[in-house]
């Protein structure tokens, strides 16, 4: 496994994530499941070369698909079902810089991910979506963090049965059930059951948070909560930014499929197109 892709997944085991629920527990079941793996199982990966996007007849598109990581190689994309925001940047920019790409389309399969690399990537699709029309399509998952990137698009479709929206933040704190006692920095934590010990030696009260051997303590859990709230009040202050006028009750966690979407007006997409094909035939005809 890529050194930098389990690094950044031990990084954030316990900070707050946009994602399903569901996306990060497939992920984290897929890591998980290989982490003391020293290389890849043989002859899994088919690698395909590695084209920066199709040009159709002007129209450039570029697969958003996976769980959101900030880095990781070709071989852990395909492996571990992420997408790369760096990789996908590099090829995003080329395309925003290519005079021969009248439009772009984002075909997005993603219910989100970590926050790490997110803003400058939804920042990225803002600034180019000034330049040349920039349009967000579904037919999977287009959820939170992968939404947060959508909103920033010049206009975002999405089949009727696709899943949108799912706009929260979350975090988990894994404690294992057993007595623990801090002094002079020192926490011994005693799990009978399993007949160990833990002893964690810490500089900074803080510093343990999300240890699994020590509990939270309430000023802990009140810094998490808050932490989480900033960044879901930056979420929803994002899409009403980039798309005045969605109501509160479709913020507050729940994706909706694509028709649901458009039957309540929620205005979290501007239609739906039953296919990719579609919406790139339409953008062509638009081109015009």
């Amino acid at each position: 496994m890529k050194s930098n892709l389990l690094a950044e997944y031990k990084f954030n085991k316990t900070r707050p994530i946009l994602a399903h629920k569901d996306s990060y527990l497939a992920f984290k079941e897929k890591i998980e499941s290989n982490i003391n793996a020293s290389a890849l199982p043989g002859n899994t990966i088919l690698l395909t070369p590695d084209v920066p996007y199709e040009n159709i007849f002007g129209v450039a598109v570029l697969d958003f698909s996976g769980f959101m990581v900030n880095t990781a190689s070709a071989i852990d994309e395909q492996f571990y079902g992420v997408i790369s925001l760096q990789n996908f940047c590099q090829k995003f920019q080329l395309a925003g810089l290519d005079d021969e790409v009248k439009s772009i389309i984002i075909d997005f399969d993603s219910g989100g991910g970590y926050v790490s690399y997110m803003e400058e990537t939804a920042a990225l699709i803002a600034e180019i979506s000034g330049d040349k029309p920039v349009y967000a399509y579904t037919s999977g998952l287009l959820c939170s963090a992968a939404y947060f990137c959508a909103v920033n698009c010049t206009q975002i479709f999405a089949s009727p049965s696709a899943r949108v929206g799912n706009i929260g933040t979350y975090s988990e704190y894994l404690t294992l059930n057993g007595e623990s006692t801090t002094k002079d920095g020192i926490t011994k934590s005693v799990f009978p059951d399993a007949g160990y010990t833990v002893t964690t030696f810490q500089s900074g009260e803080d510093k343990t948070i999300g240890s699994e051997f020590i509990p939270l303590t309430p000023e802990q859990e009140e810094q998490i909560q808050s932490d989480i709230d900033y960044l879901g009040n930056s979420f929803r202050q994002t899409v009403n930014t980039m798309r005045g006028g969605v109501k509160p009750e479709f913020m507050t966690g729940l994706a909706y499929t694509g028709k649901q979407a458009m039957d309540t007006n929620s205005n979290l997409i501007d239609g739906t197109i039953n296919s990719l094909a579609l919406l790139v035939k339409k953008v062509i005809e638009t081109n015009k």
